[in-house]
């Protein structure tokens, strides 16, 4: 059940999506190490299987250098040495493959109950970070490798966005709420018309550029 609070934030992101995504693309959002990873992971990824993908080492490099560059060894975070990683996401490569399928605009509701199970599973399987943070890291690595099903979940925008907190107090259950929120604004609004080679690429990036929009203006 989503709370009355989550409710609110949904029906401002419907609302104001054209706003937002025109203030996102006006702000010239990085244009760094971070886009250039992000452009060529995107390619890759919308380009081959993703069995094929995590079977190769040189993809999963693409990954964790994407990774870096989006802070995930900076600001007190750190991320497990290659090895370990690599290690870490071929283990969970059976849970991806069967998500792989999904597009979260496309989800019926007896399937995003489906997708929320085996999301949740793959969460508690995930563990590719030394710092003790889960949600940022492993929301953006399922971003990473499902594009067009899981968004991607940061502190400063999307937990003070829908929390009013940056805390990762029960993570687990607060993806899962935020994957529900995501999948409600999709089903509500035509997101596609946003879509671009850059940071609107996928309909789940499509909405956390609304959320960094928003937050910007506060």
């Amino acid at each position: 059940m989503i709370s009355n609070n989550l409710k609110e934030k949904i029906n401002i992101l419907v609302s104001e999506s054209s706003e937002l995504i025109k203030k996102f693309n006006e702000w010239g959002y990085r244009k760094g190490p971070d886009l250039y990873f992000y452009k060529k992971l995107m390619t890759l990824v919308k380009n081959k299987r993703i069995e094929e993908l995590i079977d190769d080492a040189n993809f999963i490099e693409v990954v964790y250098a994407t990774l870096t560059s989006f802070d995930m060894n900076a600001r007190g975070a750190k991320i497990k040495y290659f090895d370990e990683f690599y290690e870490n996401i071929t283990n969970c490569k059976d849970q991806f493959v069967e998500l792989a399928e999904f597009k979260l605009e496309s989800l019926s509701e007896k399937e995003l109950e489906i997708v929320k199970n085996k999301l949740s599973k793959l969460f508690e399987k995930l563990d590719i970070m030394i710092s003790k943070g889960k949600i940022v890291s492993r929301s953006k690595l399922m971003h990473f490798l499902l594009p067009k099903l899981v968004m991607p979940i940061d502190r400063q925008n999307t937990l003070r966005f829908f929390y009013g907190s940056m805390e990762e107090v029960k993570p687990q259950l607060k993806f899962l709420e935020i994957f529900e929120v995501s999948w409600n604004v999709a089903k509500r609004v035509n997101l596609s018309t946003f879509l671009d080679d850059n940071w609107n690429q996928t309909i789940p990036k499509v909405i956390d550029n609304m959320i960094i929009a928003k937050m910007s203006l506060k």
